[in-house]
C-alpha cells in the first residue's frame, strides 16, 4: 500500500478505537440492577477548585448485592460527592453516613428499562453517525491525494474499499456492545 495511504489507514484506525472506547465509556454509565464501580467512578466532583474523577477522591466498593459504598477520604468534600450524584443521570439517592457514602440499587421498572434501551439506541446511533463522518472525511483526503497525482485512481479505488470494512468492523464492535449492555439492561 501507498505510504501516503498507510498514515491514513493508522489515523483511520485511531479514531475508529477512539469511538467505540468512547461508546463504551457511555453505556457504563447507564445502570443496570447490578451496581458497578464504573458506574460512579468517573463522576466529576466540584471540589479544591476543579472538576476531579470520584475514583481519585475516594475508594469504591461493592457491599451486598444492589448497594455502593463511597468510601470517602476527605470528610469536608461529601457534599460535593453527594451533590455530582444527585445531578447525574443514574437517578439514585445516596446516603451521607459519617465519611461515606451509601447507594442503593432499587430493581428497575418495566418502563424505565425500556427508556434505558431507547437512550443506549440513540447513544449507538450517534457513535455510528461519527464514523460515517470519519468514512467521509478520511475519502476526501483519499480523493484529494488521486486529485494531486500522489495515489493512481485504482490505489484509490482499493483503498475506499479497505476503509469500508474497516468502518464496517468498527460499527460491528458498537453493535456487540450495545447488544451486551441490553442484555444487562432488559434481563435483570
Amino acid at each position: 500500500m501507498n505510504p501516503l495511504l498507510e498514515e491514513i489507514k493508522k489515523e483511520v484506525d485511531q479514531e475508529g478505537e477512539k469511538v467505540v472506547r468512547d461508546f463504551q465509556e457511555k453505556i457504563i454509565g447507564l445502570r443496570t440492577n447490578r451496581p458497578e464501580p464504573r458506574l460512579v467512578e468517573f463522576l466529576l466532583v466540584e471540589c479544591y477548585g476543579q472538576k476531579i474523577p470520584l475514583r481519585e477522591l475516594s475508594s469504591i466498593n461493592i457491599k451486598m448485592p444492589n448497594q455502593l459504598i463511597i468510601q470517602v477520604w476527605d470528610r469536608n468534600i461529601l457534599p460535593a460527592i453527594e451533590e455530582a450524584i444527585k445531578k447525574s443521570s443514574l437517578n439514585l439517592n445516596p446516603q451521607k453516613e459519617e465519611n461515606l457514602i451509601r447507594l442503593v440499587f432499587p430493581p428497575l421498572s418495566k418502563e424505565r428499562r425500556e427508556e434505558l434501551r431507547k437512550i443506549l439506541e440513540r447513544m449507538e446511533e450517534e457513535a455510528k453517525i461519527v464514523l460515517r463522518n470519519l468514512r467521509k472525511e478520511i475519502k476526501k483526503k483519499a480523493e484529494e491525494l488521486a486529485r494531486e497525482g500522489k495515489i493512481s485512481e485504482d490505489e484509490n479505488f482499493a483503498f475506499k474499499e479497505k476503509l469500508q470494512k474497516i468502518i464496517d468492523k468498527f460499527s460491528q464492535e458498537i453493535e456487540e456492545r450495545k447488544k451486551i449492555k441490553e442484555e444487562e439492561i432488559m434481563n435483570q
